[in-house]
């Protein structure tokens, strides 16, 4: 297990703005399992339907889609941070 701050921006948390948060984990999924504890609202903006991510998220500013997805593992000082989808044009 490692401690880890996780940074979630308000795209994801809205209405609400939660700080960052320090949690203990040895996974991404354990991090965000979490974070996101019993609330079904912030559930959905986290976690996809299939379990997958339902936003990007970065360990230490690279993309946990490229490492091991929700299965990349944490080391103590890691950063994971959140980042809403983004659409526009």
């Amino acid at each position: 297990m490692a401690w880890v701050t996780v940074k979630l921006p308000v795209g994801i948390t809205y209405p609400d703005r939660l700080p960052d948060l320090e949690v203990e984990a040895a996974t991404v999924r354990e991090a965000l399992e979490q974070v996101v504890g019993g609330d079904a609202r912030l559930k959905g903006r986290v976690f996809a339907e299939n379990g997958g991510f339902a936003t990007a998220a970065f360990v230490n500013g690279v993309s946990a889609k490229r490492l091991r997805g929700m299965d990349t593992p944490l080391a103590d000082g890691d950063t994971l941070a959140l980042m809403p989808p983004i659409a526009g044009g």
